[in-house]
């Protein structure tokens, strides 16, 4: 697939919409193997660790399958603050849900 179609196709989901909270795809122009997916944080949270866990190791996959050396970055779209990191395989690490900056004192 090219990348313009996987973008295309995840950001015109309703189910991803919906169900998911995907409020938008793009892909980074400066920087092209970036997909840059972002979420509403409330409706990211309602599914299940596994279920976030899955879904973003597949596009993890999608996106590496057909951009040599892509990178996949899920944001909450009211912080833009990650909401889960990748390592070196793709295996997806969740930020927890209660991840809050505490203040120095």
């Amino acid at each position: 697939m090219r990348p313009e179609e996987i973008v295309a196709g995840l950001a015109t989901d309703a189910q991803l919409r919906e169900h998911v909270g995907v409020v938008s795809v793009e892909q980074q122009s400066g920087l092209p193997r970036l997909l840059v997916i972002k979420v509403r944080r409330d409706r990211w949270q309602s599914l299940s660790y596994a279920q976030r866990k899955q879904l973003a190791e597949e596009w993890w996959a999608t996106w590496r399958h057909n951009v040599p050396e892509g990178i996949v970055a899920v944001l909450d779209v009211a912080s833009e603050q990650s909401v889960l990191n990748f390592d070196g395989v793709g295996h997806a690490r969740l930020v927890p849900d209660t991840a809050v900056a505490t203040p120095c004192r």
